[in-house]
């Protein structure tokens, strides 16, 4: 089991929680609290990559690894983008979990959401993997919504975890799956009506179950259903024309900062699913993140994680790698500048002697040359929740960007 990691404040690598020095650069760790055991309503993800096999006699263990990691780097990216918890790898499996770790209620629709997406982005990796190979890696998805512990588990606080029967009902939909397809759970699809088209599957046995799991075959994201399925965002109305003003000023070149303040479960997403929903906004280049506490003293940390699902630079992704997406999204971008948006991505890389008053300047001017270059092709929409946790530099670099 992967345990609750925190990210060093110095050079942004992920550390288990018990260590109190990052183990690459040597820099103290902030001290996080362990999460206490907590009975709630989750949904959790099963997905697993069928076609390793194969795949590893066409490679050397190298070529293969990298294959590998870029394919689960593709996949964690969509996992995070919608606020799910990567709570363990399991071989050539992942579980990720919905709602453990905010109040969303939403969460079902998250995971068929991101189900869909990471379905999506294995599909774009294999068309790098088949050019060299003539293979292709497939993924079978179980989701299933109930009650779990979530929590520290096992005899290190350190170590979360996620129990209960809707993580084994997730597995097995999982493992009855064909290569390519998602199942979801009764529970889930009940919880998100009207939302994505199904069709019926036969019912899954089910080893200590009665009767056999009721399991659904997800398809697509029923955009046409959205307003008939969805309760009225009742007083809000207000709200998503303000959303829809900015989007249209945006359109027109004219850019805004919005911000979305209110109690959690207020619907704070579900405002922001409305925006990204509309047709307007189909053609946008569209970056999702989530800040969390880790993020407070993490330079530049909430505005590399927008950076990153911008450019879909996977958080594993090589520095040379990064480094051509990056130029192949953005041409004609001055190398060094290219080098100070990879750096505040946490790449290692070697920078000019500067003070640390003007780096940051370079580092602010860079990074607003990157997303006003993209926003000139395609219109951009950046998304970030929980604001109240990101660090000093990325709040005043997102406020420059305000016209």
């Amino acid at each position: 089991m992967r345990g609750a990691t925190v990210t060093c404040p110095k050079c942004a690598t992920e550390m288990p929680v018990a260590f109190s020095f990052c183990g690459k650069c040597g820099a103290r760790l902030v001290a996080v609290q362990p999460i206490e055991g907590e009975t709630k309503q989750v949904t959790v993800l099963f997905a697993d990559i069928s076609g390793f096999t194969a795949l590893a006699e066409r490679l050397d263990p190298e070529e293969l690894h990298e294959n590998m990691r870029a394919a689960w780097d593709a996949i964690a990216v969509e996992i995070r983008a919608f606020n799910g918890l990567i709570e363990k790898y399991i071989g050539d499996a992942v579980v990720a979990v919905f709602g453990a770790v905010d109040n969303e209620i939403d969460h079902p629709a998250r995971a068929q959401r991101a189900a869909l997406a990471i379905l999506g982005a294995l599909d774009r990796e294999n068309e790098r993997i088949a050019e060299r190979t003539g293979r292709n890696l497939a993924l079978r998805i179980g989701i299933n919504s109930g009650l779990a512990v979530a929590g520290a588990v096992g005899d290190r606080e350190s170590e979360f975890g996620v129990l209960g029967d809707a993580v084994n009902v997730a597995a097995r939909l999982e493992q009855a799956a064909e290569p390519g397809e998602v199942l979801v759970g009764d529970a889930t699809y009940r919880l998100a009506p009207g939302l994505f088209a199904y069709e019926p599957h036969p019912p899954v046995a089910a080893k200590g179950k009665t009767a056999p799991l009721v399991a659904w075959r997800l398809l697509r994201i029923e955009t046409a259903a959205i307003d008939r399925g969805r309760a009225p965002l009742v007083g809000r109305d207000s709200e998503v024309a303000l959303l829809v003003g900015a989007l249209e000023d945006a359109l027109a070149g004219k850019g805004h900062i919005v911000s979305i303040v209110g109690e959690a479960g207020l619907g704070k997403t579900r405002l922001v699913d409305e925006l990204l929903a509309d047709p307007r906004a189909l053609g946008a280049r569209v970056a999702r993140a989530r800040c969390s506490p880790y993020d407070a003293h993490r330079a530049y940390g909430a505005i590399s994680d927008l950076l990153r699902r911008a450019l879909a630079i996977g958080t594993n992704a090589p520095t040379e790698i990064a480094h051509r997406m990056l130029t192949e999204t953005v041409p004609g971008m001055e190398p060094e500048a290219a080098k100070m948006v990879l750096a505040a991505l946490g790449y290692s890389l070697t920078l000019p002697a500067l003070s640390g008053e003007t780096r940051r300047k370079l580092l602010d001017r860079a990074i607003r040359d990157l997303i006003l270059r993209v926003a000139r092709t395609q219109p951009v929409i950046l998304a970030l929740t929980d604001v109240q946790w990101a660090d000093a530099a990325s709040q005043e670099l997102l406020a420059a960007l305000a016209p």
